[in-house]
This record gives structure tokens, sequence and C-alpha cells, in this order.
């Protein structure tokens, strides 16, 4: 990619999935109208907030990074499917009230 030269003004991307090669065009300060979509709505959302409100999203990953250690260990320590389960539960209790 580091020989590329881009010529184009539209960039449609109709499966998002990680976005990585529209994030390296723009990294480059390549200027173009973009598209981008997915079926994933929490996908393209994020994407949305790192666009606009990178500062943030920062702020919010550094809070999940200290508790993803904790939450790992949990996980791997499961002796049973009901374990994990109740684990995931929590998490998502835990997400939801910190909306």
């Amino acid at each position: 990619m580091s020989s590329y030269k881009a010529s184009f003004k539209r960039y449609f991307e109709p499966f998002l999935g990680g976005s990585a090669l529209f994030f390296q065009l723009k990294s480059r300060g390549i200027k173009f109208e973009s598209y981008l979509s997915d079926l994933n709505y929490e996908l393209i959302n994020t994407n949305k907030i790192a666009a606009s409100r990178i500062e943030e999203l920062i702020e919010v990953l550094k809070i999940y990074e200290k508790e993803y250690d904790k939450i790992l260990v949990s996980i791997i320590n499961c002796e049973t499917v009901q374990n994990f389960h109740r684990i995931m539960i929590m998490l998502k209790d835990r997400q939801n009230s910190s909306q």
C-alpha cells in the first residue's frame, strides 16, 4: 500500500468490517467523499463516535482497559457454561448502568 497513488473522489465501503483500508487512506491526507456501511449498527456507530468524539471515546476505553484483566481472569476461570453466562450478564448490566 505504501506505493499506492490514490486518484478518486468517492469511496464506497459496503462491508466496513475493521475499516482498515478506509482509515489507511484517510491517514494519508487523501481528500475524498466516503460512504461507509455495514449491517452491524454498533460497528457503524463506533466509527461515527471515533470520528466525531475521539477524546471522549478514549476516556471510556481507558475505563474498560483497567477492568479488562479482571474480566478476562473471571472468564478464564469459569468452570461451567452457566458461570460464563452469569459473568456476561453481569458485564452487560454494568455497561447498561454506566450509560
